[in-house]
């Protein structure tokens, strides 16, 4: 896959000098418990999460959560794999107990692991953050009512009394405001208005308030225990935007003052500026609307807010037939779709857009509203945005078609149906994004060619149907699957009516089915390979399913319920030959006392299992005797 155009990539330099605060990464568990967690953790327990973020100097918060009424935990040790060191800022247990610590990353993170330890039977959650645009010597806004505690149920003879649990507190500034929540076992709260959910294990909500005043927090519908408010102060960030009607522009004369240019000259080097505007949207109009252009323009800072719709409804930006955009560091909200291309169901293409480091949040209050809908788009970058909704009405958020030389990178998506989707699209990238809590499907790609897959995290899809990544009706050259993390999904991969698919370096761990190809529409899967996963702890490892002429080998399957299955299928291969070997298999038990292609030449072992190993309805003829390391 070539570079982003040119275009493109002289319409980056315009973000060099912009600022970028709000969400910057969200921490993804790592399973594992006991002393297995790491060496640290001794003969305590510990919990872990990896956090990876884009910006230097973000505040890196830290929320733990204990017990159920009462616990007797306590928190020994913060260890961070890139040295970061952790302040405590709140420790309240009225009943059990919610902890807030606090750390500067001075540089990007990729992968760090914090690891808690803790001694205790009660059982510890955590949850990190990472927050861009703040002033690392003075973290939180300084205002004397935060942070904020408060109780919310009392213990009584007859039982628990839950009371109600809602805190308000000042910021003396623009903020990132944070609600940590303790639950029994009943559901999340409600989200109030204007605050997003990150999780749910405990709740950790927060708001960008971008004016100074009160800020108040309600959990309501649930049975909750204490409550804690915090307010991060994000300097640099205007401290008040200015209020401007919708904008529409209609041709590279339409780049005017009076339409919320506030400066360039349409150049490469000097592009029309859109910034600083609060635009609160209506039912009937985008909120930024340009149409028929090609002279270059950049819309940063902008805050657009309409009221989340039930209904099909405007776009906060959209563009048709537009050439040389961009959108970086905006927050979008309530609107349909977040940003989109040829708007109203007209393919009308756009091409070298760029669209980074926004927030795209409560699209809609239905289930079918959409963060990014780019609709024959050429040469696109996506790269570096948080996407999220509540929880309960899930919407899409980034979804391509009819694409051509699209790149979605380093994107955060937390509970949306789809996260990222692409149909009958060619030559594109999705890599380094992070995907959680998807309804449906993390990664979807349908009837589309020459695409890789790389290096995404993708965690916690569960539903109808479930699927971390998921291919169906592509063929081609090209088609890559490789080093992404799919863990705790109902379906791991899943390969339908595809041919030519490589799967190749992934870790899938703890999912219902770790990777499957099958037929279910017309045209079987075939010319699969599947070489060198880590296929660990799933309920199925994989499955093959009325497919032909594919190939799984030098890949480690540890402790799947069930390892393999083939059935139905037309010369598929579990080995590569001799003496490239088949597949590790923790569960096989047979020996090494020979070698050849035979496997007659004994004594003389070559880490080949003498027999084959057997599974439902195919074998691997030459098992390896040890995990493959790629040596």
């Amino acid at each position: 896959m070539s570079v982003a155009a040119l275009a493109v990539s002289q319409l980056k330099s315009a973000r060099a000098d912009s600022f970028s605060a709000g969400l910057d990464g969200v921490g993804s568990n790592i399973s594992c418990g006991g002393q297995e967690c790491s060496a640290h953790c001794g003969d305590q327990f510990c919990a872990v999460q990896s956090l990876s973020t884009t910006k230097s100097n973000d505040a890196i918060i830290l929320a733990a959560e204990c017990g159920f009424v009462i616990c007797h935990d306590s928190i020994s040790s913060i260890i961070d794999s890139n040295g970061l060191s952790f302040t405590q800022r709140v420790s309240y247990s009225p009943n059990d107990a919610l902890w807030e610590f606090s750390a500067i990353a001075p540089a990007p993170l990729t992968g760090d692991r914090i690891n808690v330890t803790y001694s205790g039977d009660y059982g510890l959650h955590i949850q990190v953050i990472a927050i861009a645009g703040v002033d690392p010597s003075a973290i939180f806004d300084p205002d004397p009512s935060v942070p904020a505690t408060v109780s919310c149920a009392t213990n009584t003879q007859y039982g628990i009394q839950y009371d109600p649990c809602s805190l308000s507190i000042h910021a003396s500034q623009v903020a990132f405001v944070i609600a940590l929540v303790s639950i029994n076992d009943a559901p999340p709260c409600t989200v109030p208005s204007g605050f997003t959910q990150i999780m749910g294990a405990f709740e950790l909500d927060y708001e960008i308030v971008s004016t100074p005043g009160d800020v108040a927090y309600d959990c309501s519908n649930t049975d909750s225990m204490s409550l804690v408010m915090d307010a991060i102060a994000l300097n640099g960030t205007p401290s008040i935007y200015q209020g401007h009607e919708p904008i529409v522009i209609n041709g590279d004369s339409g780049f005017t003052a009076s339409n919320g240019v506030t400066g360039g000259s349409g150049t490469s080097s000097d592009p029309y500026k859109i910034d600083d505007w609060y635009i609160n949207g209506c039912a009937c109009q985008n909120g930024i609307d340009i149409r028929n252009t090609d002279a270059y323009f950049v819309i940063q800072n902008v805050y657009l807010h309409m009221h989340p719709q039930t209904y099909f409804g405007p776009a906060g930006i959209a563009f048709s037939n537009v050439t040389n955009g961009v959108v970086i560091d905006s927050r979008i909200e309530g609107f349909w779709y977040g940003i989109s291309t040829s708007p109203g169901g007209n393919f009308i293409p756009s091409s070298n857009l760029y669209i980074s480091g926004n927030s795209i949040t409560d699209t809609s209050i239905s289930n079918s509203g959409i963060a990014i809908f780019l609709r024959a788009p050429t040469n696109v970058e996506v790269s570096d945005n948080y996407v999220s909704n509540d929880p309960n009405t899930p919407i899409s958020g980034v979804y391509v078609l009819y694409g051509n030389n699209v790149w979605v990178e380093d994107n955060t998506f937390l509970g949306l149906y789809a996260a990222i989707s692409f149909g009958r699209s060619t030559s594109f990238l999705i890599s380094g994004n992070h995907v959680q809590g998807s309804r449906q499907v993390g990664i979807s790609i349908d009837q589309s060619s020459d695409f890789q897959v790389t290096y995404n995290q993708v965690s916690d899809s569960s539903g109808a149907p479930g699927i971390g990544i998921l291919v169906g009706r592509s063929s081609g050259d090209g088609l890559v699957v490789s080093n992404n993390t799919i863990v705790r999904n109902d379906v791991g991969i899943s390969i339908e009516s595809s041919r030519g698919v490589y799967v190749s370096g992934n870790t899938v761990d703890g999912n219902g089915v770790g990777v499957i190809a099958d037929s279910p529409y017309l045209g079987n899967s075939g010319d699969i390979a599947i070489v060198q996963n880590e296929i660990s702890n799933n309920g199925k490892g994989v499955v093959l399913h009325v497919t032909f002429d594919s190939v799984v080998y030098q890949n480690n399957f540890d402790n799947n319920y069930i390892q393999a299955i083939d059935t139905n299928s037309t010369n598929n291969s579990w080995d590569n030959g001799y003496p490239s070997g088949g597949n590790f298999w923790s569960d096989f038990t047979g020996v090494d006392n020979c070698s050849g292609p035979n496997q007659d030449v004994c004594p003389s072992p070559d880490g080949i299992g003498d027999t084959p190993y057997m599974f439902s309805y195919n074998q691997d003829n030459y098992p390896l005797m040890n995990p493959y390391s790629g040596q």
